[in-house]
C-alpha cells in the first residue's frame, strides 16, 4: 500500500525523525526487550504477564501494573481469588480497572487455562500461529491482546496494532484505523511489518519506539 497526499520531503522528515529517534532510544528499547525475553522464560512472571494484559484493554497500563502487585502481594500465582475479591482489588481507586466486573471474572480463570498458555509459550510453533492459540484459550484475547501479551514475553516479528501505531502510520499517509477485525489487524500489521523493514528496525522495537514517541516513556 502505497502512502497518500504526502510529499516526500514530508515523508523524508519522518522518516529520518524515527531513525534518528530510535538511535537516541536504542539502549532503552534493547533493555525493555531483554526484560520481556526473560519473563518469557519465567513461569510467574509469565503467568503475572497474563494477568497484565488482560486488565490492560481499556485501562492505563501503569493502573494495570499497579493491579499486578496488588495480586503479587495477594500471592496469586500460588493462591486463585474467586471473582468477588478480584473485583474489589479491581476497583480499588489507586488503580481503576475499567470493565472490573468482566475482567475479575476473566481473572479467575487463568490458573485452569495457564498450564495451556505456557505450555504454548515455550513451544516451538511459530509466533503467527501461537497467536491464534492463544487467542482460542485465553477468554478475553483478541488480536492485539494476544500480540501484546506474546511481544510482552519475548516473541518477536508481530505488532501490537492500538493507537500509537495507527498515529504513526497516518502521519506516514497511511489511511489506517483502529482494526475491527482480524484481517483489518493483519493488514496494517504487515504495513507496519513494511515499515520497520525499510528502517531497518525490528518490528518489536519500533512499536516500542512509537509508543515512547506517543507516551514520551518506554513501558509496556
Amino acid at each position: 500500500m502505497d502512502a497518500f497526499h504526502r510529499s516526500n520531503h514530508a515523508l523524508a522528515d519522518l522518516i529520518i525523525f524515527l531513525q534518528q529517534s530510535y538511535a537516541e532510544r536504542l539502549p532503552l528499547i534493547q533493555q525493555r526487550l531483554r526484560e520481556f525475553s526473560l519473563v518469557g522464560q519465567d513461569r510467574e512472571a509469565t503467568f503475572y504477564e497474563l494477568c497484565f494484559c488482560l486488565c490492560t484493554p481499556a485501562t492505563r497500563a501503569r493502573n494495570a501494573l499497579a493491579l499486578v502487585a496488588a495480586l503479587q502481594r495477594n500471592h496469586f500465582y500460588h493462591a486463585p481469588m474467586p471473582p468477588a475479591e478480584l473485583e474489589r482489588l479491581l476497583r480499588m481507586p489507586s488503580h481503576y480497572i475499567r470493565f472490573h466486573r468482566t475482567k475479575a471474572k476473566r481473572l479467575a480463570l487463568v490458573h485452569l487455562i495457564f498450564d495451556q498458555v505456557w505450555e504454548l509459550c515455550r513451544s516451538r510453533k511459530p509466533v503467527p500461529q501461537k497467536r491464534q492459540e492463544i487467542m482460542r484459550i485465553v477468554t478475553g484475547f483478541g488480536m492485539k491482546e494476544a500480540s501484546h501479551f506474546l511481544r510482552n514475553t519475548g516473541a518477536g516479528g508481530i505488532a501490537v496494532i492500538d493507537r500509537h501505531i495507527v498515529r504513526w502510520l497516518q502521519r506516514l499517509g497511511y489511511p489506517a484505523l483502529l482494526p475491527q477485525r482480524n484481517r483489518d489487524y493483519e493488514q496494517w500489521e504487515a504495513v507496519f511489518i513494511h515499515l520497520a523493514q525499510m528502517l531497518g528496525i525490528p518490528v518489536e522495537a519500533l512499536d516500542l519506539l512509537c509508543w515512547s514517541l506517543e507516551t514520551g516513556e518506554i513501558l509496556r
